[in-house]
């Protein structure tokens, strides 16, 4: 059974069994199974502040690496455009890091270099991103795909239509090797393919604000090129999201995901690989 060392810092990015820990007055009935009309509007005139952290541990060659990101991030609304979108700048001033390599811990930033920069994310109604951007010089930044995972701390694409609790709904999955979506007529071949399942569990308060409970099931096919070789597999991922009513963006969130294949050089030796990631992002008091 793999066991996983709790980083420093925050909790663990994706503690699963945090759900078992929600205190009863935190909790309150879905209002006469009403539909939820999830339309994305980030809140006016304040900032929001969260802590964000990211954490890997890959497992192959008979080596186990973790790395870990704590980031403070608060986002702000910029503007709303004319074609009604959200344009969001997602600061982040503080960034704690390090990495293991077995049992030795060293000092490591990772090579995004996010600390005291920040993202420009235009959000759409629905909660797609229509463009993300840096918001100045990133040191470390190839394309502008490598910022989707920080945007998408405080938005999730939407449902087009109404759901009431117990709904589930399936969303497709096929992105680039940045990260962008790639479209079903495209030419390109997707790196990453497979699909995400939402399930609508509940309605409930969390920080005093009302919240949409939604877990989501992921299960994608990558083949990409790495820096070590060519990366082929299928990864696995659970996510549980507190979406709020009113406005759509996330208010906490927790996911973990375990990647198991195989990486094979250029010289055609072909390794097992097994990588599991988490990340936690939660409102900061």
């Amino acid at each position: 059974m793999h066991t996983r060392r709790t980083p420093a810092g925050l909790t663990g990015p994706i503690l699963l069994a945090f759900l078992a820990c929600l205190a009863a007055p935190d909790s309150i009935a879905a209002k006469d199974d009403a539909p939820v009309s999830f339309i994305f509007a980030f809140p006016e005139e304040q900032t929001i502040t969260y802590d964000l952290g990211l954490s890997e541990e890959t497992n192959w060659s008979g080596m186990s690496i973790t790395t870990n990101q704590n980031y403070r991030i608060e986002a702000t609304l910029r503007e709303v455009n004319a074609d009604g979108a959200f344009v969001i700048e997602i600061a982040c001033p503080e960034l704690k890091s390090y990495r293991m390599i077995d049992d030795d811990m060293q000092d490591w930033a990772p090579p995004l270099q996010l600390e005291g920069k920040s993202i420009i994310a235009t959000v759409g109604a629905d909660g797609e991103l229509v463009d993300i951007k840096p918001g100045g010089n990133i040191p470390g930044m190839r394309s502008p795909g490598q910022l989707r995972p920080y945007a998408r701390a405080v938005f999730v694409p939407l449902p087009a239509e109404p759901k009431t609790v117990g709904d589930s709904w399936e969303v497709v999955i096929r992105r680039d090797g940045n990260g962008d979506d790639v479209p079903a007529d495209a030419e390109e071949t997707p790196v990453y393919t497979g699909t995400s399942v939402y399930t609508f569990k509940k309605v409930q308060k969390k920080n005093g604000i009302d919240v949409a409970f939604i877990e989501i099931e992921s299960t994608v096919a990558i083949d990409r090129e790495t820096e070590q070789g060519r990366m082929t597999g299928e990864n696995k991922g659970k996510t549980k999201v507190y979406l709020a009513i009113e406005g759509g963006w996330v208010v906490e969130s927790k996911s973990e995901s375990e990647f198991k294949g195989a990486m094979t050089g250029d010289d055609g030796a072909e390794h097992e690989i097994v990588l599991f990631t988490w990340t936690e992002m939660k409102l900061r008091k």
